[in-house]
């Protein structure tokens, strides 16, 4: 048990090169790229945050080399792009797609695992954003990446300053650097409560985008069985009652 453990963590953080899987008789130009895209919280350097233990309970490790990448959200999507035998997780056939700007391309998502919204996110101590018209001539942080212009008119007022992650966007607000932040539930809440700082507040009916989350990969040779031991193990997982330990008490686990 503690060498297949050992195994998985092997696998899953990529440090089966190339050179040693054509060693062990792995074609190379079988190996998978996972990518997982940095969420504050939920999916960074901690080995306990929650997508980093959901993508070590959902690998197999027996048919497939992976290489795992944690990338910060731009990087991420640009590999995804950019190469074939690839997947991303959390995200979504309808994420992805917005996102390189691609209706095309050919994708596969494994069953759902949680749902995401979007919102406008203040301090606990300023006004609640109850539309978004009500943000002209505000400031509000984004972390790179967030495609601003879905939700605001090209000539808005709206002043958007750009961060590299959602914690540094929270700190903003908090501190009165900027008005408001585009973010995310449960994440924001999460990445609070793991920092200690206050909870931000939001108008939950104001929903900018919405989706379920899913390891998304490209479609190409082998990953129907991928898929096949995926699903199977999230909804097990599901079964159990293990999901939502895993994500924590603010995640809102998506119905089969």
């Amino acid at each position: 048990m503690v060498g297949a453990l050992a195994l998985l963590i092997h696998i899953v953080f990529g440090y089966i090169s190339s050179s040693a899987g054509a060693a062990n008789g792995q074609d190379p130009r079988k190996i998978i790229k996972i990518i997982g895209a940095h969420l504050e919280g939920r999916l960074d350097e901690d080995p306990n945050s929650g997508y980093q233990l959901i993508i070590k309970a959902l690998l197999p490790t027996q048919t497939h080399y992976f290489q795992f990448s944690r990338y910060p959200f731009t990087r991420a999507v640009r590999d995804f792009k950019n190469n074939t035998r690839v997947c991303i997780i959390p995200s979504s056939e309808k994420a992805v797609r917005i996102l390189t700007k691609d209706a095309k391309i050919e994708l596969l998502e494994s069953s759902a695992i949680d749902v995401v919204t979007s919102h406008i996110i203040s301090a606990p101590n300023k006004p609640v954003f109850t539309t978004v018209k009500a943000l002209e001539k505000h400031t509000i942080a984004a972390q790179n990446g967030v495609v601003m212009s879905r939700f605001l008119r090209e000539k808005s007022t709206v002043q958007v300053t750009r961060t590299s992650n959602d914690l540094t966007a929270l700190r903003m607000v908090l501190a009165g650097r900027v008005d408001a932040m585009y973010g995310w539930f449960p994440d924001i809440y999460i990445i609070a409560e793991k920092n200690g700082l206050s909870l931000p507040h939001f108008n939950p009916e104001l929903i900018l985008f919405e989706t379920t989350t899913h390891l998304v990969c490209k479609k190409f040779d082998g990953n129907e069985h991928l898929f096949t031991i995926v699903n199977t193990r999230i909804n097990e997982l599901k079964r159990r009652g293990e999901l939502q330990n895993i994500l924590g008490k603010h995640a809102r686990i998506a119905e089969d």
